[in-house]
């Protein structure tokens, strides 16, 4: 059944958050990223660590939950490590990382399930099961097996703390059947215990809408929530999926792609958000330490 649904444009999903835009480099060329417009991507420069480190300890009190993102964290893995002993040490926020795995973390495995055991969540971005198809998709070929980097990191780190995110793009998905196989690849034989599968954010040439392509009802993303989880193989057994775990839809809403249309009950969010909206404090920390602060 469904657990939840969270508008993560109104707050983060666990309440007062700081994010850490760790770099804008990743050497992935992902054609459908959400950042590659952004000013400065690719920019391959040294976060400042230590000026990130007097923002957090600037904003840590007015925050539950750290992210720890990119472009991709691991470039810079000694930076890394330090900022994450330092919240560790410093703080009682809880830390998640998003990563993508780049090429050097095969080269230094063990210090990087070290680091990731030291989060208490992680996210990585898996693309897709079939290592080839995944490298395309990723523009770059990797130098050893993902998929068994991951069983490593499930198994160091305990299957609970891990989510893999499962972007649902054309091409490489024409069915739902598409969809499900994917899911049940990651979760039966990586052993994926939590998976979340995400629309496209501006790209529309990559988009599908999963829950049509499912053949499942969900109310408009943004005013009823753009991100849902589902518990247990008896939510998805409807769709012919056993599975085992947590698995999540996170959506695209009008605001993000031309294919959402705007709905009634969007147009009566956007009215009365103001009003109803809980205001929790949601701070972006770039790589040279500045902040950009929102109450939400």
């Amino acid at each position: 059944m469904i657990r939840y649904n969270v508008n993560t444009c109104d707050h983060p999903a666990e309440g007062s958050e700081l994010m850490v835009h760790f770099t804008k480099f990743c050497p992935h060329h992902c054609p459908f990223c959400i950042d590659k417009t952004n000013p400065g991507v690719n920019y391959k420069k040294k976060p400042d660590v230590d000026a990130i480190i007097k923002t957090i300890d600037t904003y840590k009190n007015y925050v539950k939950n750290i992210t720890i993102s990119g472009g991709e964290p691991f470039v810079f893995i000694d930076e890394l490590e330090k900022l994450i002993d330092w919240i560790k040490e410093n703080t009682s926020l809880k830390i998640l990382i998003i990563t993508s795995l780049p090429e050097n973390c095969f080269t230094d495995r063990e210090r990087v399930l070290k680091i990731l055991n030291k989060c208490d969540s992680i996210q990585i971005s898996l693309q897709y099961y079939n290592e080839e198809i995944a490298d395309k998709i990723r523009g770059v070929r990797s130098i050893g097996s993902k998929n068994a980097f991951y069983i490593d990191i499930l198994e160091y780190c305990g299957v609970d703390k891990v989510v893999g995110s499962i972007n649902i793009l054309k091409p490489y998905f024409n069915s739902k059947e598409d969809i499900i196989a994917e899911v049940v690849l990651f979760n039966h034989v990586i052993g994926f215990k939590n998976i979340k599968i995400c629309e496209m954010f501006d790209a529309d040439e990559y988009y599908i809408d999963i829950p049509k392509m499912l053949g499942i009802k969900l109310p408009a993303p943004f005013a009823s929530g753009c991100k849902t989880e589902y518990k247990g193989a008896e939510s998805w057994s409807y769709l012919g999926m056993q599975f085992k775990g947590k698995l999540y839809i996170k959506r695209s809403c009008f605001y993000r792609t031309n294919y959402q249309k705007a709905s009634i009950s969007d147009f009566i969010k956007i009215c009365t958000r103001w009003i109803f909206a809980k205001k929790y404090f949601f701070g972006v920390i770039h790589e040279n330490g500045e902040i950009a602060p929102y109450w939400m």
